[in-house]
């Protein structure tokens, strides 16, 4: 079915049975994406919030660690962002840039 007509608990049943599945811990696991504080934190408060309750404390900001090199280098990388913002796609997007950053490619 379309994802719009899964229920939210069946989503957050799913994404819990995914972490269990693969042995992560409670607060185990990061919310990991470009500012994941502003709109994704929340919306995972309220629609899933047994699965943030089971993620760790600490997200991890795409955006954030992005602005931090592009202020401490002379050669700032370019900032990426996904075309239509479909979670998948901005969840890889954000997930290879933040690699690209780490491993120093611009």
């Amino acid at each position: 079915p379309p994802p719009e007509s899964i229920p939210a608990r069946e989503i957050q049943g799913a994404l819990i049975g995914f972490l269990q599945k693969n042995n992560v811990e409670r607060k185990g696991a990061h919310i990991a994406g470009n500012s994941v504080a502003m709109f994704d934190i929340p919306f995972l408060r309220r629609h899933a919030p047994v699965f943030i309750n089971y993620m760790h404390h600490r997200a991890i900001d795409v955006s954030g660690v992005w602005l931090s090199f592009a202020l401490l280098s002379d050669d700032p990388p370019k900032k990426k962002d996904a075309n239509d913002h479909r979670a998948e796609e901005d969840a890889k997007s954000s997930l290879d840039f933040l690699l690209e950053l780490v491993d120093g490619k611009k």
